[in-house]
């Protein structure tokens, strides 16, 4: 299992106990962490660990919930490379780096992430919007307390929830304490503010007389009040205050302490969400003594006692009566040390490792909603009174305004849902039924996608058709007008495009009320010209809708009003934007979390060969060939020339393929300026080929020669897996696919030398043929459907919830 895990506390060497434990448990662990966090544990240079740790920029550092990554870019590239089964975000979902990261992320990486918010709170925009976007998005979540989870899952929360609470270092061990009698060591450990009742602790050890020694570990602006009420209370005498300590100074402390004082006190917005020194006290045999607020009766358990939150006099009964009764002291201590025992660093990387194979293996969507959350880990905490506070304190007025406002944004929270089904329905749509690539490609992703109900709805019959059937979809053809259907993506202006323009408008509308009785739960759309139909109708049919980007938006591939109109639909029509490789998904300029847009991310279109490469020692006469589309950009004419180079002259060649969409006149130039080269001989231009894979087993060279860069490159892919060496241009989907001179060999495009010279390279090099088709085959595994297909379908899941 590989892991790369983000947590801005990583630069304390104490906090990193749970990442060792993961790494010995068999995670191979990267950990990502600020280059500096203003905190009292913080190493300026870190200390030596088992595995590596990347220190990157972060703004705002010191603000946990609004630090964001300066260049969110080097964690994308970071997972690119590691390609971890799983990202772990030790951040809170509404945070601003888990927005930011979640964003920079490919939509189908599993991620996962912490969450102690144990307060139902109504955020205001941006943070609400955050934290239902990360919800709808994470496939984990690992809360450290039940009314964490209960939060998450009743604000929508979907996925797995592992409750995995906070463990005691390793460096606290069970100290030597003997019953408490005159002699009584009180220690509070933390944040010394007020929501922390450090002045109801002076106030208890005032009450306990003499013997009674309190010592305060933290800082915070009632460290000097502390000090001036203990004065006022004559037990100046009786008081320390300790700075923060290291862990080993820290554990003494709480070896010598009898009682730990935790008195929290929930203010507005804020209640004690777990209470790591609870578990520390216990692992030392210090009895725990506080209020019952927040997650403390949780974590506190049978290990201490608690008092109604606010009542100091109840506090102090309950110190004096444990200083009466040692008997009861020490069951206590027993019982806290046995919790203690149950909580290890090593029980909770077993919870991590289960909640990251169920991330990485598609977790099965549950209930949600408020009643399903108190039903499976009870009730939230509660702040002052309130079970849902709004975050803002201007609003926490409890009058008329903020009542209203309140059931406003009631209604518009998560209702209770059902689970999603084991299987989900989607609509997939296509404008044409032709036997081209981006279709072929659909083919290819509907085979895959074994636990998907596919219904595909086409704008035309045609050989599709029966492909798709093949394979187990189930079509219907709902007729787009041939005008519409056949409009060139030149055409944006004059009035075959207004007539163009009302034929789709009607269209579309007939697909939103078909859309509306079949119920799918997502629509996928498969073409550039259904993109723009089909998320429109999606969304008169409140159904999410994903974009499936084959072409690359730019200027040298596309018209440039195209490009621009292209770029608005996509940021504002879809929920999710899926791209077949990075270099198409860049050229979109999307940006996931802005506008519409909840995922923007690429998947690469499977391909799995149905027969073993074929044998190509015994062959002597060499065959180059090219498979695709005859069209001007795909280079044929750049190959051709390249054909007449001296050193290639009794080379053989195959240009496999036949024109489309308007490209005839292209074809038919190609034939000619094969005559015109002498090239007659020993080219031939086969035309269109239902078996692709005979034709490439009788090649012994691949040729992809395009002009400008390539969305994707199926036939490269294609070409790889039948075993062959394949020569592609620098640029484009290409670039991503093979890595020059170890699977392929790579020219600039357009470069008619550089393709000769690659050619003859190949053509005098038989070992070199033979080693980069090896190399290729091992490539073209990456791109099979097992692959691809779990990808896919957690990226449907995740996209099902966008509504």
């Amino acid at each position: 299992m590989r892991v790369v895990r983000l947590y801005h506390s990583g630069r304390d060497e104490a906090h990193r106990e749970r990442e060792r434990a993961l790494v010995a448990a068999g995670v191979d662990l990267t950990l990502v962490v600020p280059t500096a966090w203003p905190d009292a544990g913080s190493q300026d240079v870190l200390s030596p660990e088992p595995f590596p740790v990347v220190e990157l920029d972060v703004l705002r550092a010191g603000d946990v919930n609004r630090h964001r990554l300066a260049r969110p870019e080097q964690l994308a590239e970071l997972v690119a490379r590691l390609r971890p089964d799983v990202v772990d975000l030790h951040e809170e979902p509404f945070s601003a780096v888990v927005h930011q990261v979640l964003a920079a992320l490919p939509g189908a990486q599993p991620v996962v992430a912490y969450m102690s918010q144990n307060l139902d709170k109504r955020f205001p925009p941006p943070f609400a919007q955050r934290e239902r976007a990360a919800l709808d998005r994470l496939q984990g979540l690992y809360p450290c307390s039940h009314q964490a989870a209960s939060v998450a899952v009743g604000k929508g929360f979907a996925g797995r929830v592992a409750v995995l609470p906070l463990a005691p270092p390793a460096s606290v061990v069970p100290g030597d304490q003997q019953p408490p009698g005159e002699a009584l060591r009180l220690l509070l450990v933390g944040r010394l503010v007020p929501e922390k009742g450090v002045l109801d602790a002076v106030e208890v050890l005032a009450g306990l007389g003499a013997g009674a020694t309190l010592t305060l570990v933290g800082s915070g602006p009632e460290a000097g009040r502390a000090q001036q009420r203990a004065t006022e209370l004559g037990v100046a005498g009786a008081l320390t205050l300790l700075p923060w300590l290291g862990a080993a100074a820290l554990a003494q402390e709480y070896a010598r302490a009898h009682v730990l004082l935790a008195p929290s006190r929930s203010t507005a917005t804020w209640v004690e969400q777990f209470g790591r020194m609870v578990v520390e006290a216990h692992a030392a045999g210090a009895v725990v003594v506080g209020y019952r607020s927040g997650a403390l009766p949780e974590v506190v358990g049978a290990g201490g006692v608690l008092v109604p939150e606010g009542d100091v006099a109840a506090l102090g009964a309950a110190m004096a009566s444990l200083r009466a009764d040692p008997v009861r002291w020490s069951v206590l201590r027993r019982t806290g040390l046995e919790q203690a025992a149950r909580i290890t660093w090593r029980d909770v990387a077993a919870g991590h490792l289960a909640l990251y194979a169920d991330a990485r293996d598609r977790p099965v969507p549950r209930t949600t909603g408020r009643t399903a959350a108190r039903a499976d880990h009870g009730a939230p905490a509660t702040a002052a009174g309130e079970t849902r506070p709004f975050a803002l304190p201007v609003l926490r007025t409890g009058g008329r305004a903020s009542r209203a406002l309140a059931r406003v944004l009631d209604a518009a929270a998560p209702t209770e849902r059902p689970p999603a089904p084991a299987r989900l329905r989607v609509v997939f749509l296509d404008h044409v039924a032709a036997q081209s690539g981006g279709e072929l490609a659909l083919v290819r992703l509907v085979a895959a996608l074994t636990n998907i109900d596919a219904h595909v709805i086409l704008g035309e019959d045609g050989p599709l058709r029966g492909l798709l059937e093949k394979v187990g979809a189930k079509v219907e053809v709902l007729p787009l007008s041939t005008r519409s259907r056949e409009a060139h993506r030149d055409e944006l202006g004059g009035i075959r495009a207004a007539r163009s323009a009302v034929d789709l408008a009607a269209y579309t509308v007939r697909l939103a009320l078909r859309l509306r009785r079949l119920r799918p739960h997502l629509v996928h759309t498969n073409s550039l010209k259904s993109g723009f139909y089909g998320s429109v109708a999606a969304r008169l049919a409140r159904v999410p809708v994903l974009w499936h980007v084959r072409d690359r938006i730019t200027p040298d591939y596309l018209p440039p009003r195209v490009v621009r109109v292209t770029r608005l639909a996509l940021q504002h029509l879809p929920q999710v934007v899926l791209a077949n490789s990075e270099e198409t998904l860049r050229s979109t300029e999307v940006m996931a979390g802005r506008s519409s847009v909840r995922a923007a991310t690429v998947v690469h279109d499977p391909y799995q060969p149905t027969r073993a490469p074929a044998d190509r020692a015994t062959r002597t006469a060499l065959v180059v060939g090219m498979v695709g589309r005859l069209a001007p950009w795909k280079g044929q004419e750049v190959f051709l020339w390249a054909l007449t180079h001296p050193d290639l002259a009794v080379v053989r060649a195959r240009i496999v393929g036949s024109a489309m969409f308007g490209e005839d006149d292209y074809a038919a130039g190609l034939h000619r300026l094969v005559e015109e080269l002498g090239l007659a001989d020993r080219v031939e231009i086969v035309g269109f080929v239902s078996d692709v894979e005979s034709e490439l087993a009788g090649l012994d060279v691949l040729v992809h020669a395009s002009v400008l860069p390539e969305p994707w490159g199926q036939v490269v892919v294609e070409g790889m897996a039948a075993g062959l060496p394949v020569i592609a241009t620098d640029a484009g989907g290409p670039a991503e696919i093979i890595t020059d001179g170890v699977d392929g060999l790579l020219v600039a495009p357009g470069d008619v030398d550089a393709l000769a010279s690659a050619i003859a390279r190949l053509a005098e090099q038989r070992t070199l043929r033979d080693d980069l088709g090896h190399a290729a085959v091992r490539r073209a595994a990456v791109f099979t459907p097992g692959r691809a297909a779990p990808e896919l379908e957690l990226l449907y899941r995740s996209a099902a919830r966008f509504r």
